[in-house]
């Protein structure tokens, strides 16, 4: 690292000037990679100017404290937090909490999605959604916040910080002599340098890490080596990074270190955009102002309990006015035994002053007071507490030095008296400099005056930014966190998850699964929906298949006339030969299942005397020899080739072609028994009852319909007795297997499931799917508008022991302790999703959820304003989208975007 220090330069006016290199105010000299293993981690490598002082400075991702805690999970927490009085000596400490306006990553993700659909109709949709995240980022409600934790490991003059008396620091210092007079100093210095690189990782980021993680309880993420880079690079500039940085990388295991160099030091190419201008009472960076606002003493929380402490931020830093903001408190241990003697000398002054005042016949209830005071201070330190030095600083950024005036006025009135929060007018950019942990050895309101204040371990909570809202996932379905304004994303396009919705009636429910599978679309994914139509026969999808006819299919399979071809392989063409062997297997295996319940019936018969293993091993060896059988295979390769609506898919085989193989000829027995023989005559028995059938006819028939379609919506009419409905609940299930295993992730939806679930043989199998879709990469979603029936379901432990995210929308007050009972929420939470003020907010358009993924958060569902317009379904919004249908006929897209303009108004 070389530092410039002040330079005389002539001006243009011809006058000498002098000038420093904003670069000298850093002490960075490169940045670090650390791989152990699989594991990688960044940090970045200090030296303090003029000595052999080194530091390195490791970064973490926190997600954080759910603000909804029960008792039990409080209590721990408070136990985890008195693990600071283990804070490593001479090392600090540094959270950095975030909230911004910003939905740039956001906005290019969706842009991505729309350039990957060739639909109009489809990108009007995916642009509603674009544009109505932009619209609540710009109005404050959407913020994107973040808490980055930084520790250090510090090396001082050869010695490990807070390690090492005067006799070792000589040593050292005569060491370092010797190696200078000898001439070997620089290459023992190189080697010096590569170890505290290496220990640095193992005696530092180790400890680090295990104590965030198993001593605190937090869940922590080791920041990479460009996750470092990018924050400290985000703070300087507006643009994306084009230019390498560069760095050393270590390998732990093999303690080999290599560099990567550039021609640039790292902190000239950190600033390269513009050089901030530092000012007294702002900083000019980015295109906007920066003001420092310093927490000048200790804040009094609310009450006594505990949780006040906790929660006193929460409360301030997640109102919907605030945002563009950064909070930094760091944390150094102090002295206890000095800050004993310190408390006990004040305690001594306080009762001198008192009894002064007394003998001139005064009270002093100042020194009174602060005896008082100085006495439980020593109490607290007695009780195993340790004091800490801390720092606490907060960035508000603006674009115009007005607005940034009145953002600290309004800053500084959230906290309860005047003082506590104060505006920095004198040298705000040294303290602004000393915000970046990684980049400064100055510790925070360290210099030029010492502006610690002191803590002990119980006080810490209250400066602490630890509770917040924040989304396990960083991709997926957005909603927005009521408190705090955080996107919380629901991951089902990154894996396969199981999730159950719960909502009454006009709660936002359609909407909401409507729009997840709009934004489904894009990832390539097959949905496959069942729901039961209305009384009238129209359904909740309707408008959706209807507006999407090449994305979404809609089967009605209480309509015979239609067909299903319950034979119809997946469609295998884009998989590798092993992987359509696989597939292929699993779904005849899936075939054999249904093929033995139209035999046997979905309930045991023990009156039948046919052995249901027989029955299940023919019908394996008649599938295999259907599916090899030459003819058949040129039959669907035909088919699937010339596609859907030709003649060769007309001529596709279906269940009656495959009635022929459950015969003598076909299976080639050697030993056949009478059993055998009057196994395959009931089995023929039975199949021909079916192909008379209704049903049966339905399933004989070329599928009606584009299999390949990315949304089916299968509408289950006509669900009367459990024969029917156990036949088309397997068919369904047999339906979604088939288009899991033709498209390599799919969603599985049972909507209306507290009516689905009345019949024991539907609710199997969708139990099945919870236990053994993630499997074959399905994602499964239950829909109801209670969770009582569906408690109560013939595969209820299957279906709740196996749920991953469960969302709660508006409910019934006589509901609630179903909720208490089932999902374990305490009844004060719970009772808010029954209250009238809960559910759809007409004049904003969300819907609200209660968000559970093993953290409890009150979240909003936006819909963009073109799906909205699309899917709302009271009848005034109805018949207005059918005025606009048939005043736009045949142009979709401009229809829905003047309807979208229309309730826009």
């Amino acid at each position: 690292m070389v530092k410039v220090g002040v330079k005389k330069v002539v001006a243009p006016d011809g006058k000498k000037v002098k000038l420093k290199p904003f670069e000298d105010n850093f002490h960075l000299l490169t940045y670090l990679q650390y791989f152990d293993g699989l594991q990688e981690s960044g940090a970045t490598f200090l030296k303090k100017h003029s000595s052999e002082n080194y530091r390195l400075t490791f970064g973490f991702h926190c997600l954080g404290i759910s603000p909804i805690l029960s008792e039990d999970e409080l209590f721990t927490i408070f136990e985890g937090l008195k693990a600071f009085n283990d804070l490593p000596m001479g090392e600090t400490l540094t959270l950095h909490f975030g909230s911004f306006n910003d939905d740039q990553q956001r906005q290019v993700e969706l842009k991505q999605q729309m350039d990957s659909v060739e639909s109009d109709e489809l990108r009007l949709l995916l642009g509603g959604t674009a544009k109505r995240i932009h619209e609540l980022t710009k109005a404050g409600v959407r913020k994107n916040i973040f808490l980055n934790v930084y520790v250090t490991y510090t090396v001082n003059q050869g010695v490990e910080a807070g390690k090492g008396d005067w006799a070792d620091r000589c040593l050292a210092a005569l060491e370092k002599g010797w190696y200078q007079a000898t001439g070997a100093y620089e290459e023992v210095k190189s080697r010096a340098i590569e170890q505290i690189i290496l220990e640095g990782y193992l005696r530092g980021f180790t400890r680090w890490r295990r104590w965030l993680s198993n001593q605190i309880g937090l869940n922590i993420t080791p920041m990479t080596l460009d996750e470092i880079i990018e924050a400290d690079y985000r703070r300087f500039n507006r643009f994306p990074r084009s230019r390498p940085m560069p760095y050393i990388t270590c390998d732990v295991k093999a303690q080999q270190l290599s560099e990567k160099s550039t021609t640039l030091d790292p902190r000239t190419l950190l600033l390269a955009e513009e050089v901030p201008d530092g000012q007294r009472s702002f900083i000019k960076n980015k295109g906007e102002y920066t003001g420092v606002l310093v927490l000048a003493d200790k804040p009094d929380v609310p009450s006594d309990d505990p949780g006040s402490s906790l929660f006193y931020l929460l409360d301030i830093l997640s109102k919907e006015s605030l945002y563009n903001f950064e909070f930094f408190t760091q944390i150094r241990r102090g002295n206890n035994k000095l800050l004993k003697d310190k408390m006990n000398s004040v305690t001594k002054q306080a009762q001198n002053a008192s009894k002064e005042a007394a003998k001139s016949g005064n009270v002093d209830v100042g020194a009174s007071i602060a005896a008082e005071e100085a006495v439980e201070s020593q109490a607290t330190l007695y009780r195993q507490a340790e004091p800490f030095h801390t720092g606490t600083v907060v960035l508000l950024h603006r674009p115009t030095q007005r607005g940034l005036d009145r953002a600290c006025a309004d800053f500084r009135s959230y906290f309860r008296r005047d003082g506590w929060m104060v505006r920095e007018e004198e040298y705000a950019h040294r303290i602004w400099l000393e915000t970046f942990p990684t980049l400064m050895w100055e510790s925070l309101l360290g210099k030029p005056f010492n502006r610690h204040r002191t803590y002990v371990t119980e006080e810490l909570p209250r400066i602490l930014p630890l509770v917040f809202n924040r989304s396990r996932a960083k991709k997926g379905f957005e909603f927005i966190a009521s408190e705090g304004g955080t996107p919380i994303f629901f991951d089902l396009y990154q894996r396969p998850i199981r999730t159950g919705i719960c909502a009454a009636s006009e709660s936002g429910k359609t909407m909401l699964l409507s729009d997840i599978l709009v934004q489904s679309l894009p990832y390539k994914m097959a949905s496959t929906v069942l729901e039961v139509p209305r009384a009238d026969g129209t359904g909740s999808f309707d408008a959706l298949c209807d507006y999407l006819p090449d994305h979404c299919a809609y089967v009605d399979i209480g309509n015979f006339d239609k067909g299903l071809n319950m034979c119809e392989p997946p469609d295998l063409r884009g998989f590798s030969a092993k992987q359509q062997t696989e597939r292929l297997d699993a779904f005849k295996k899936d075939l054999v299942d249904l093929l033995s319940n139209m035999v046997l019936g979905f309930k045991p018969n023990p009156a039948l005397n046919i052995n249901p293993d027989s029955v299940h091993s023919i019908l394996g060896l008649a599938v295999n020899a259907f599916y090899e059988d030459i003819e058949i295979r040129q039959r669907f390769a035909m088919a699937f080739q010339k596609g859907f609506g030709s003649m060769e898919w007309r001529n596709m085989p279906v269940f009656t072609d495959f009635i022929p193989f459950c015969s003598l000829e076909r299976l080639r027995l050697p030993n056949t028994t009478s059993d055998i023989l009057k196994t395959l005559d009931y089995i023929k028995l039975r199949f021909n009852f079916w192909r008379e059938s209704s049903l049966g006819q339905f399933l004989s028939r070329v599928s009606s319909f584009r299999t390949d379609s990315q949304i089916l919506i299968l509408s289950l009419r006509g669900l009367n007795n459990e024969t029917d409905s156990a036949l088309l609940g397997s068919i369904a299930y047999n339906s979604a297997v088939r288009r899991s295993l033709s498209f390599r992730d799919s969603i599985f939806i049972a909507d209306e499931a507290n009516i689905l679930f009345d019949f024991d043989p539907l609710a199997i199998q969708v139990g099945r799917f919870f236990a053994n879709g993630r499997k074959s990469g399905i994602r499964v979603m239950i829909a109801g508008q209670g969770l009582g029936s569906i408690s109560k379901c013939a595969a209820a432990d299957k279906i709740f022991d196996n749920m991953d995210i469960k969302l709660t929308g508006r409910i019934f007050p006589q509901s609630i302790d179903n909720y208490v009972q089932v999902f374990k929420y305490p009844y004060e939470l719970i009772a808010e999703n029954a209250s009238e003020r809960y559910g759809i907010n007409k004049f904003e358009r969300y819907s609200q959820w209660l968000f559970d993924d093993k953290r409890l958060i009150p979240v909003r569902h936006y819909p963009g304003s073109a799906l909205f317009s699309l899917i709302a379904n009271n009848p005034s919004e109805t018949a207005k989208r059918h005025q606009f249908w048939q005043q736009y006929q045949g142009d979709k897209v401009r229809g829905l975007f003047e309807l979208t303009k229309q309730f826009a108004s």
